[in-house]
């Protein structure tokens, strides 16, 4: 992840990375928690979803540059990185 964060936010100059997560995708939504992205809304009946044909809810998240890169995120991304190393 650090690596993308570099490309978007340094060789691309972003400001923000949005991320759309479904409201009963639990997993999905406390990994981008844990890489530092915030919850930033709630999105009701945002997407239809073609197998059931109801409209489901949605989580929007964001990522801004600067938090990308605090320390605490820094510190969490190279613990990450390293736990992932040895279990290899």
């Amino acid at each position: 992840m650090l690596i993308v964060f570099q490309f978007f936010f340094r060789a691309m100059k972003f400001h923000k990375l949005v991320s759309m997560i479904y409201k009963d995708n639990d997993i999905a939504l406390k990994s981008t928690v844990h890489l530092g992205f915030r919850i930033e809304g709630l999105l009701r009946g945002h997407m239809l979803d073609p197998a059931s044909g109801h409209y489901v809810d949605m989580y929007q998240l964001g990522l801004l540059e600067h938090e990308a890169f605090s320390v605490a995120n820094q510190r969490l991304m190279s613990r990450m990185l390293s736990q992932r190393l040895v279990k290899n």
